[in-house]
């Protein structure tokens, strides 16, 4: 199969298939592309390899060599494809920045929300500088939404636009994907 080059995910066309070396080399780095004035957006990924379910973003430490990284400046997420392999799935998540009590504005994203932060992209580029779009959903303040769910399948990633929005935070969206063996303090905060 020839390797993906510049897609864009769709309603009626949600799915692309990397190729065996776009799977296997370097990283897939995720990162948000928002309109102009649109309020901030938290990612995060739940990840499962094997047996055992993983949850990272922005700000949480994680192992020496984690197979999925976020970065806080800018918010960008990092698949490691060397670690592809004991990797079987994973969910990129996004959620609006809470807004500050009685400010109107996203904790630390100086952007107004307006309850709600705007659709957009979530851009994908994989080490050779293809390209794979998913639109990203007007989420909600105190919703979470799956952008984005990933499988191997017979040694490739095959990617899947989702666009759902699920009420509550990323605990509630791990769930509903299926992630149900993570612990969590709180809506959006991990068991360390």
């Amino acid at each position: 199969m020839s390797p993906v080059r510049d897609v864009t995910l769709t309603a009626a066309a949600p799915t692309a298939a990397l190729s065996r070396v776009q799977t296997g080399v370097g990283f897939l780095r995720a990162g948000l592309l928002l309109p102009t004035g649109a309020g901030g957006l938290r990612l995060g990924c739940a990840w499962q390899g094997g047996a055992t379910q993983h949850w990272t973003a922005a700000g949480l430490a994680g192992t020496a060599r984690p197979a999925v990284r976020v970065h806080d400046t800018p918010e960008e997420l990092d698949v490691d494809l060397l670690a592809v392999h004991p990797l079987a799935r994973l969910a990129v998540l996004a959620w609006p920045d809470e807004p500050a009590a009685g400010s109107g504005h996203a904790a630390g994203s100086g952007h107004a929300t307006g309850g709600h932060a705007a659709g957009g992209l979530l851009v994908l580029r994989t080490e050779g500088g293809s390209r794979v779009d998913a639109p990203v959903p007007t989420v909600p303040v105190g919703s979470t939404a799956v952008l984005l769910t990933a499988y191997v399948v017979d040694g490739r990633l095959v990617l899947r636009a989702e666009g759902e929005t699920v009420p509550g935070g990323p605990a509630r969206a791990c769930a509903a994907y299926g992630y149900d063996s993570l612990r969590w303090l709180d809506d959006h905060h991990p068991v360390p």
